[in-house]
């Protein structure tokens, strides 16, 4: 069987999964909306997202592709960067979205949970591709990503719950 195009997504898109993981790990305090509400009431981003969380996890995912990129020239260290800060992004607007259908920071939301940060990655990228910054997936690696995405994140959740860094399993 051939793994290459396994291979390929995974390196493609692990800035983005470190930048995730790593906001997780190093939570922070300051909130980026600092515990304002939006005209429905609701917060407007959950509790666990921090202006500290967001800038690690930048710079966790930017620094991981500087090191891959050093070691196998793949992907470019500014696609890199902006997976990372499209996976941020994307994060924030995946918290945003389950705020708005009144789901608390923790509550599950099946695929939103898991794409979030992989869509807002996508989108740095391709607007980066517009002004010839960044490097396009093919499409059969971007739909791979999403289906390796789904189980790379239920397994980092659950070991993250069972570490006793998350407080939910997904």
């Amino acid at each position: 069987m051939d793994y290459s195009l396994f291979v390929v997504a995974v390196l493609y898109i692990m800035p983005a999964y470190v930048a995730n993981a790593s906001a997780v790990l190093f939570r922070g305090k300051i909130r980026i909306d600092q515990g304002h509400k939006f005209f429905d009431g609701r917060p407007i981003l959950g509790k666990g997202k921090t202006i500290e969380g967001f800038l690690i996890g930048v710079l966790a995912g930017f620094a991981y592709s500087v090191v891959q990129f050093g070691i196998i020239s793949f992907p470019s260290v500014l696609t890199g960067f902006l997976l990372a800060v499209g996976a941020m992004s994307g994060d924030l607007a995946g918290s945003f979205i389950k705020r708005r259908l009144n789901l608390k920071s923790g509550e599950l939301a099946p695929f939103l949970d898991q794409w979030d940060f992989i869509f807002g990655a996508f989108f740095a990228v391709y607007l980066g591709a517009l002004f010839s910054l960044s490097e396009l997936p093919s499409i059969t690696v971007a739909l791979l990503i999403l289906v390796i995405t789904v189980f790379v994140h239920l397994a980092a959740n659950a070991f993250a719950y069972v570490m006793g860094i998350k407080e939910v399993p997904w």
